[in-house]
């Protein structure tokens, strides 16, 4: 076997550290930042050669175990938050409502002087 395509071991590394802060980012519900550590993780995972036979592939594959176990632990998570946000629709659905009710009508305020 060859040894490994120079970086190869580095970019895991990298994804493995993005998908920290991809779980980071979940237990602070910063969805931005999840977001952001995603299209990053897509651009290196887009220049590491999967094909490639190693010397370090008991080295490759312990990262990509780790990647992968918080990739569920992320899945689980991401599922659980959409659940909570689906959960709170209909209350905010409910408070437009009730804001809507007291919204000011659209029409200028007018003054009749009965008097005259």
């Amino acid at each position: 076997m060859d040894s490994a395509a120079p970086g190869q071991i580095e970019l895991l590394r990298e994804v493995l550290d993005l998908a920290r802060s991809q779980r980071e980012a979940l237990s602070r519900e910063d969805l931005d930042a999840f977001d952001a550590a995603t299209s990053r993780r897509e651009a290196l995972l887009s220049a590491t050669d999967t094909d490639a036979a190693s010397d370090d592939d008991g080295a490759l594959e312990a990262l990509a175990e780790q990647i992968l176990q918080l990739d569920r632990a992320n899945e689980a998570t991401l599922a659980n938050l959409m659940v909570s946000i689906r959960d709170e629709m209909p209350a905010l659905a409910k408070g437009a409502q009730a804001n809507a009710a007291y919204r000011l009508s659209e029409r200028p305020s007018t003054f009749i002087n009965r008097v005259s």
